[in-house]
């Protein structure tokens, strides 16, 4: 890989591994969002924006994104394993009342992945990741208005 000058400089193996887990899951969090909301815009085209805040937190949720690791899973290879199973063995602070411990770590485990992939700049192997978790993230983000239909 070219090295990029700049603030776009990949971190280093030594630098990702010195960063606290909750802080390679916290840039994770927000590449994972970017791209879930890339989703909602594809899905719903000239939505309001109630509509894509709703579809884009259906898909952006600790349960969801335990559900998208584990649709993913057999297909990380065993770094990208052991990266996310340092996320799934972080010591939170604390845990959102509407999620459950086992979810939230797997989602940290996830957006751990995530983040690290983005600072390595590993571009493709996100891309890839993406490409495989994108249908279990349309499901998520139709799924609120699939029960609206219902009722």
């Amino acid at each position: 890989m070219d090295r990029v000058p700049g603030v776009l400089k990949p971190f280093e193996n030594e630098e990702i591994l010195s960063e606290p887990t909750l802080s390679l899951a916290y840039i994770g969090d927000c590449v994972y969002e970017c791209f879930v909301r890339n989703i909602v815009l594809r899905e719903f085209p000239g939505a309001h924006s109630g509509k894509l805040h709703k579809a884009g937190a259906a898909a952006s949720n600790c349960k969801a994104q335990s559900e998208v690791l584990a649709s993913i899973n057999e297909f990380l290879t065993d770094e990208e394993r052991a990266v996310a199973k340092r996320g799934a063995n972080s010591k939170p602070a604390s845990i959102p009342k509407n999620a459950s411990k086992s979810d939230y770590l797997k989602a940290t485990a996830l957006e751990t992945l995530i983040g690290t992939l983005y600072l390595q700049r590993k571009y493709r192997r996100l891309d890839v990741i993406f490409t495989l978790c994108t249908e279990e993230i349309r499901r998520q983000v139709h799924a609120p208005f699939d029960k609206e239909v219902q009722a």
